[in-house]
């Protein structure tokens, strides 16, 4: 969640904003090479756009979300090692052929 985050183009520079990001000289595609600056604002992230569809796990409380995730992860775990274990060799000891 800390590496999301969201940000606004502005037509404007802010010369008292000191976390607007300027991205100048751009080509802004209009034949002859003109060029542009773009100017970004930092908005603060909201937890409904970045789950999406999840608005129902988001209103949980923290240690109910991770306890969904880590059982959600275990059964994953349990499966993926009882279907694949056996093929890859995490299973166990080899029994000896005769």
């Amino acid at each position: 969640m800390h590496i999301v985050t969201q940000w606004e183009q502005v037509p404007t520079f802010d010369p008292t904003n000191p976390n607007q990001i300027i991205r100048e000289p751009n080509n802004i595609g209009i034949p002859g090479g003109a060029y542009g600056s773009f100017y970004f604002n930092k908005q603060p992230t909201s937890v409904s756009q970045v789950l999406g569809g999840l608005s129902g796990f988001s209103s949980l409380p923290p240690w109910a979300q991770s306890l969904i995730v880590g059982a959600l992860a275990a059964t994953a775990g349990y499966f993926g090692m009882k279907h694949v274990g056996p093929k890859i060799g995490l299973s166990g000891p080899r029994r000896r052929r005769r």
